[in-house]
């Protein structure tokens, strides 16, 4: 899979216009052009919802994953752009939240077993996301 892209955004020096080189701290302003779209198409999703039928109901909810995707390639191009130590911070962060989260939904699959609450999958990625990014900030502090 290429992730290649004629965008202006596309630049030597590592996507945006008179930009210095990659640093690891550039992740976020790659993936914010997409936090708008997605919240966007998030909200007239969910939101029109329940006036339609299936199977066009389906592909509605569904509708969501593409600025997501968008955002994942950005993510990749990113990570295929950064230098050694920028991506052994990212897998460390990346191993931590993995790691983390599978602990925690792991623990609480036993405590619903115990009369907890079932929670839905949709909150199993939030969480993951916010264990990279603790476990982010903890490699970033190691290496500094």
């Amino acid at each position: 899979m290429s992730l290649t892209c004629d965008s202006p955004l596309d630049t030597k020096s590592g996507g945006f216009p008179n930009e210095p080189a990659f640093r690891g701290d550039r992740v976020h302003a790659r993936l914010r052009p997409f936090d708008g779209p997605y919240v966007i198409v998030l909200w007239i999703s969910v939101s029109s919802l329940d006036r339609i039928d299936q199977p066009l109901k389906t592909a509605v909810a569904l509708v969501p994953l593409i600025p997501a995707g968008f955002a994942l390639v950005a993510y990749l191009r990113f990570l295929g752009r950064m230098d050694e130590l920028g991506k052994r911070i990212q897998l460390e962060a990346l191993a931590f939240g993995f790691g983390a989260a599978g602990v925690l939904t792991f623990a609480y699959g036993f405590l619903e077993n115990a009369g907890f609450p079932q929670l839905s999958y949709i909150w199993v990625f939030p969480v993951m996301i916010a264990l990279w990014g603790i476990g982010g900030a903890i490699a970033q502090y190691r290496y500094r």
